[in-house]
C-alpha cells in the first residue's frame, strides 16, 4: 500500500479499526526521542514535518533481513490488531475515509524507516504544495509477539543546518 498522508501535529497513526485507545499519555519524552508511541491497538509515528508525507506499507511473512538500509531513522514497536483491519491515517483525518489494510488478527512487529529527513528540515525545503522535498516513511510489519520498542538507527539533525 502506498499513500500520501497529512501529518498534522507531526504524526501519523496506525490503528486497529476497533481500538478506542488514545495516545494522549503515550507521547512521553522517550517516545518523542524514538519517534514512536504505542497504546493498546494504536501506534503513533512522529514526523519531522507538519505537512504531507509519503508512506509505503509492506505486510511481510517474517522479519526482514536488512535492519536499517539507507534510512535516516529506524524504529520498531509492537501493535496488536484484533479486528484484522489496520487503519493508516493522519491524526486529524476522517476515520471512515482512511485507508485500510486487511491482515490476520494478532500481534505484529512494526518497523518504521524514515528517510529524506535532512532535506525536509533544510531552510531551502518548500512545502509539498510548492513541489518541495517530502519526508518518506516505509512501514514493514510482520507477525511477531509483543516486545518493547527499539530504535535501530537514530536520526540526529545536522545542528549546522
Amino acid at each position: 500500500m502506498h499513500v500520501e498522508l497529512f501529518a498534522d501535529y507531526f504524526q501519523i497513526l496506525l490503528l486497529d479499526e476497533s481500538t478506542q485507545s488514545s495516545l494522549s499519555d503515550a507521547w512521553t519524552s522517550e517516545a518523542v526521542q524514538r519517534r514512536l508511541a504505542t497504546e493498546s491497538g494504536l501506534m503513533g509515528i512522529w514526523t519531522e514535518v507538519n505537512d504531507d508525507v509519503d508512506v509505503s506499507i509492506h505486510l511481510l511473512e517474517s522479519r526482514p533481513k536488512s535492519e536499517v538500509g539507507l534510512a535516516d531513522h529506524v524504529v520498531e514497536g509492537s501493535l496488536e490488531v484484533v479486528s484484522g483491519v489496520l487503519v493508516v491515517m493522519g491524526c486529524t483525518d476522517y476515520l471512515p475515509d482512511a485507508p485500510r489494510l486487511t491482515l490476520p488478527a494478532g500481534w505484529f512487529r512494526v518497523r518504521v524507516s524514515k528517510s529524506n529527513l535532512e532535506a525536509v528540515l533544510s531552510e531551502d525545503a518548500e512545502s509539498v504544495d510548492g513541489q518541495g522535498e517530502v519526508e518518506r516513511i516505509v512501514i514493514d510489519l510482520w507477525p511477531e509477539e509483543y516486545s518493547e520498542p527499539k530504535v535501530l538507527k537514530k536520526f540526529e539533525p545536522d545542528s549546522a543546518a
